[in-house]
């Protein structure tokens, strides 16, 4: 009887800190396995009117070129069937790569329409004199 309860004590614990783990995984940025990037993240933001998608990226050390090269904004009615909208690239927004960064925090403005949800696919860039490296995420939907 003894071993039965050590072994569901033993058991109960190792549930919890596997679960604990999954939980913190999902509150962190995106990192990513990288000779460029540490992390990367982006949302939406919309105040008085005006949709934003915010971005940040950490690189691993001092960087050339650091940000994002291209946004794909894309809606929805009801927040799981998606449509491409409007691109935005760095002919559109310059301002989204900056140079001689190791982070660089900026955001880019588009238009969005009331009732609608929105997310956006944001490919960020990186690179040193030793070569570069891009990744995308996307971001989570918001309700306009």
């Amino acid at each position: 009887m003894k071993k039965h309860t050590l072994k569901l004590i033993s058991l109960f614990l190792v549930l919890i800190m596997v679960s604990g783990v999954a939980v913190a995984a999902e509150r962190t940025m995106q990192p990513f396995a990288s000779d460029y990037f540490d992390t990367c993240s982006a949302h939406i933001s919309q105040s008085g009117g005006e949709c934003r998608v915010n971005f940040t990226a950490k690189a691993t050390s001092l960087m050339t070129s650091l940000g994002v090269t291209e946004i794909q904004i894309q809606w929805s009615y009801n927040g799981t069937a998606w449509n491409d909208g409007e691109t935005i690239d760095l002919n559109d927004e310059p301002s989204m790569l900056g140079s001689n960064k190791s982070i660089y925090i900026s955001s880019v403005p588009f238009s969005g329409v009331e009732g609608r949800y929105y997310r956006a696919k944001v490919t960020f860039y990186a690179s040193n004199s030793s070569g570069s490296d891009s990744a995308t995420i996307t971001t989570q939907k918001v309700l306009i």
